[in-house]
C-alpha cells in the first residue's frame, strides 16, 4: 500500500466526512460549487478531496487578459487532469501593446484547449478586433484561429470514421466566436467549415465571416448535426453557401440571418445578397422548413434606398413559406423580401405565424422617420389567420426618447395610429410600437463581450390603450388637475387651501371652478359606466397616453442612466434649487430615482417650500421634465435657474 492510500485511509478514520459513502461525499462537494474559497480550502485537505474540489474550481475559466495566462498555464502544467474539468471557457483578451509577446503562452493554452474533452460552452473574441487587426491581427489569425480550427476539426464528423466521444471538444454545445481577417475586418471560412458538421454543437454565434461561395465539404453531412440555434452576425451570405449550411442540421429551430449592415465603409460594401436572390434564398431556407420556429433577417438593402421608400418586389414563384408549419415568430427589416414579398402576400406567408416584428434601420440623423411619424399599411396582416401580435421596432439614439414621445403623440398622428390598430384589433391582432434605444450610439454590431447593447422600450401598446371609451375632447379643469397630480398639497393651513403655493381665490372664482369641476366629474362618471367600442381618441385620452409614455421613458432613463454616466434626477433637482434646500426638512437621499412619483413629489415639495405660484410651477415642471431627456443639460438647467431668480 503506497503512502497516498495510507494517508487517505488514515483520514477516513479521523474525518466523519470521508467516512461517508463516496456518492454522498461527491454530492456534498457539488453543493459547494459556488463557494470558490471553500473549495480551495477543501482541496488542501487530501488528494481525494483535492480531485473532487478541483472538478468545480476549474469548471469555468474566464481569461479577460493575457496577464491571467501564466497562472492558468501553471495550474495545467502542474496537474494536467485539471484540463478535463473545464466546461465553460471564455478567451476574451483585451488589446495591449505587448500582446504580440504573449504568442507562445497563447499557443500553449490553445494546445490545452484541444484536450478539453468536457468543454461545453466556448466564447472566443479576438483582442485585435475594433480596428486593431493591423497591429498584430495576422498573428491571431495564423496561429490562434488556426489552432482552434484544428481542434474543432479533430472532433468533427468525418466519413469513414466513427464518432469519438473522448476527443477534445467532442462534447462542445455552444460556440460564440468574433474575429476578423489577417488585415481586414472580415475573415473567410476556410477550414472552419468543420463548425457545421460538429457532432455535438447545438448553438453557434459567428460574426464578420464571408460566405461567398458554395461549401461542398458540407454536402456529405446532410441532416446529421444536432444544431438547433444559428446566428450569423454582420456576415456576408450568398444563397448557395446558406443552402449547404442549412442542409446539415437535423432540427434547426432558431435562425438569425444578420447580413453586413454596419461594416460597409472599409473592405466591404453594401451587398444585400439574400434579398437580391429571394427565390434562391427560399430554396436554402426550405432545408429547415420542417423544424424552424424563429427567424430573424437583418437586411442591408435599406442602404441602397436613400429616400426610405419601401418597395414591393415582384411576386415570387412557388409556395413561398407555406410549408414552414412550425414558424411562429418572425422578425425582418421593413425592406426585406421576407416582409415585402411574403408577409404582404398572405398566400405565401407561414400558416401558423403568431408574432411579427417589423424593424427599420438605424440612422442617427433620421431616426424620427418611419414608424414614429407614420404607421405602415396594415391591410395585409388580418389575412394572416394565426397572427396575434405585430410589433414595429424603430432604432433611436438614447437621448431622443422624449422627442419621440412628442412625435408619436401628436394628435392627428396618434389618432391615425390607433385607427389602424383598431383594424388589427378586430382581427384579434395587437399592435405595439417599440423604440430600440442605442445607449451608446458609437457602438455597432457585432457587439463584443461587455459592450452595452440596445434596449427595447415599448412606447405604444394598442391593447393597453384600449378601444372602449367615450372620447372626451375637454381637458379636465384646473382644480381636478391639481388634485390628481399634486395631492400632496391638499392640506389646509388656517382654513385656507394653499396647495402648491397658489394665491387665494375670490369667492366668485371658487364658485365658477366648483361648478366647472362638478359638471366635468358628473359627465365623466356617467359616460364611463358603459363605454362603447371605438377607435377614436379624445383630447383627454391623448393627454393620458402621452403622460403614460413620458412616465415610462423616465423610468427607463432612471434604470439605465448609470450605463451612460449621466446625472440622476436627484442631481437635477439639487442643481435647480441649489444650496437653498433645507437639509433638516428635506432629505434628498431618501428619493427613489426609479420611482417617478417620488421625484415628482420631491419637485413639487420643493416648489411649495419656495412659495412658487402655480403658473410658474407648471412652466418650471415642463423645463424639469425636458431637462431629464436632454443629452446636455446645461442649457435647460440655466433656464431653470433664470426662472427661479
Amino acid at each position: 500500500m503506497d503512502n497516498t492510500a495510507e494517508s487517505t485511509q488514515h483520514l477516513q478514520l479521523q474525518s466523519p466526512l470521508l467516512s461517508l459513502p463516496a456518492e454522498l461525499v461527491v454530492h456534498i462537494v457539488a453543493q459547494l460549487s459556488t463557494k470558490f474559497r471553500t473549495l480551495c480550502s477543501l482541496a488542501r485537505v487530501c488528494c481525494y478531496l483535492q480531485q473532487l474540489a478541483e472538478e468545480h474550481i476549474y469548471t469555468s475559466i474566464e481569461l479577460l487578459s493575457t496577464d491571467d495566462l501564466r497562472v492558468i498555464l501553471n495550474a495545467f502544467n502542474t496537474r494536467p487532469r485539471r484540463v478535463k474539468s473545464v466546461r465553460d471557457l471564455k478567451i476574451l483578451y483585451k488589446f495591449h501593446e505587448g500582446l504580440g509577446a504573449t504568442i507562445d503562452e497563447r499557443e500553449l493554452l490553445n494546445t490545452y484547449v484541444g484536450h478539453m474533452n468536457n468543454l461545453r460552452d466556448w466564447h472566443v473574441e479576438s483582442p485585435y478586433d475594433n480596428f486593431k487587426w493591423n497591429s498584430g491581427g495576422n498573428e491571431w489569425v495564423e496561429h490562434d484561429m488556426r489552432s482552434f480550427a484544428q481542434a474543432l476539426e479533430a472532433a468533427s464528423l468525418r466519413h469513414g470514421r466513427d464518432l469519438q466521444p473522448d476527443v477534445g471538444l467532442s462534447k462542445l454545445s455552444t460556440l460564440i466566436i468574433h474575429s476578423h481577417g489577417a488585415t481586414t475586418d472580415f475573415w473567410t471560412l476556410g477550414d472552419w467549415h468543420c463548425l457545421f458538421h460538429h457532432p455535438s454543437l447545438r448553438f453557434i454565434h459567428i460574426s464578420c465571416v464571408l460566405f461567398e461561395s458554395p461549401i461542398p465539404e458540407l454536402r456529405p453531412f446532410k441532416s446529421t448535426t444536432p444544431l438547433v440555434g444559428l446566428i450569423f452576425d454582420e456576415c456576408e451570405l450568398v444563397p448557395e453557401a446558406l443552402n449547404d449550411i442549412l442542409a446539415t442540421p437535423k432540427c434547426l429551430k432558431q435562425l438569425e440571418l444578420g447580413e453586413n449592415n454596419y461594416n460597409t465603409r472599409r473592405s466591404r460594401g453594401v451587398a444585400p445578397n439574400l434579398s437580391n436572390a429571394p427565390e434562391d434564398t427560399l430554396r436554402a431556407l426550405s432545408n429547415v422548413a420542417h423544424s424552424l420556429e424563429t427567424l430573424k433577417h437583418y437586411d442591408p438593402i435599406w442602404k441602397l434606398r436613400s429616400d426610405g421608400h419601401v418597395g414591393r418586389t415582384p411576386r415570387l414563384k412557388g409556395d413561398g413559406m407555406r410549408m414552414f408549419f412550425r414558424l411562429t415568430r418572425l422578425q425582418c427589416d421593413v425592406h426585406s423580401f421576407i416582409h415585402n414579398s411574403i408577409i404582404l402576400d398572405p398566400p405565401l406567408a407561414p400558416p401558423n405565424l403568431q408574432s411579427l416584428r417589423v424593424r427599420t434601420s438605424y440612422d442617427r440623423n433620421s431616426w424620427y422617420h418611419f414608424f414614429f411619424q407614420q404607421t405602415p399599411d396594415v391591410q395585409s396582416y388580418p389575412y394572416l389567420s394565426s397572427l396575434e401580435l405585430v410589433e414595429y421596432i424603430q432604432p433611436i439614439p438614447y437621448g431622443e426618447l422624449g422627442d419621440a414621445v412628442d412625435i408619436i403623440c401628436e394628435e392627428s398622428r396618434l389618432r391615425e395610429r390607433h385607427h389602424e390598430a383598431y383594424k388589427l384589433f378586430k382581427s384579434g391582432i395587437n399592435m405595439t410600437l417599440i423604440a430600440e434605444v442605442h445607449i451608446k450610439p458609437g457602438l455597432i454590431p457585432p457587439y463584443l463581450y461587455g459592450e452595452t447593447q440596445p434596449r427595447l422600450v415599448t412606447l405604444y401598446d394598442a391593447e393597453a390603450v384600449g378601444f372602449q371609451r367615450f372620447p372626451v375632447d375637454r381637458v379636465e379643469p384646473a382644480r381636478e388637475k391639481r388634485r390628481r397630480y399634486r395631492s400632496i398639497f391638499e392640506d389646509e393651513v388656517d382654513g385656507d387651501n394653499v396647495a402648491g403655493g397658489s394665491e387665494l381665490q375670490s369667492p366668485v372664482e371658487e364658485e365658477q371652478e366648483d361648478q366647472q369641476s362638478a359638471t366635468w366629474s358628473s359627465e365623466t362618471e356617467t359616460k364611463r359606466d358603459s363605454p362603447p367600442e371605438t377607435d377614436q381618441l379624445g383630447t383627454e385620452d391623448i393627454l393620458m397616453v402621452r403622460n403614460s409614455m413620458h412616465r415610462h421613458v423616465k423610468n427607463f432613463y432612471a434604470g439605465t442612466r448609470h450605463l451612460t454616466g449621466r446625472r440622476t434626477p436627484q442631481d437635477i433637482l439639487l442643481q435647480i434649487f441649489g444650496e437653498d434646500i433645507d437639509d433638516d426638512e428635506f432629505d434628498m437621499d431618501h428619493i427613489d430615482s426609479s420611482d417617478d412619483s417620488d421625484l415628482d413629489d420631491a419637485f413639487f415639495d420643493l416648489a411649495d417650500d419656495f412659495d412658487m405660484p402655480m403658473d410658474e410651477q407648471d412652466e418650471l415642471w415642463n423645463q424639469y421634465v425636458a431637462a431629464e431627456y436632454e443629452a446636455e443639460l446645461e442649457a435647460a438647467l440655466q433656464s431653470i435657474n433664470d426662472a427661479l431668480v
